[in-house]
């Protein structure tokens, strides 16, 4: 690959927005060919950190879109499969009374 070559696939990575690739397509080049990787499990490498890189920004945006609070209140804190257990183990012992069951007697 000569020098404008190199230069014109980086310019291309750019503008199809392949951040990825473009950061690692010479490393992972260098070890296809210390591994004697085909060009399928080469290109298959560059694609899957691609396609990682963009599903985690894609979280991250969502989340930042979310505004999710540093701290959850108490009542929407997620619990504990303990906890959980212990709640469900309650609701079904004898001595408990429905609430919803009360409210309409």
């Amino acid at each position: 690959m000569t020098h404008e070559d190199l230069i014109q696939l980086k310019e291309n990575l750019k503008l199809l927005r392949l951040k990825e690739i473009e950061q690692i397509f010479e490393p992972e080049a260098e070890r296809a060919t210390r591994e004697n990787s085909s060009y399928i499990e080469y290109l298959a490498r560059l694609v899957q950190a691609e396609v990682e890189r963009k599903t985690d920004a894609s979280i991250d945006r969502k989340i930042q879109i979310a505004r999710f609070p540093r701290q959850w209140p108490r009542q929407f804190r997620p619990v504990s499969s303990a906890s959980s257990r212990v709640k469900a183990a309650e609701n079904q012992s004898p001595d408990h009374q429905d609430v919803s069951t009360d409210a309409k007697e």
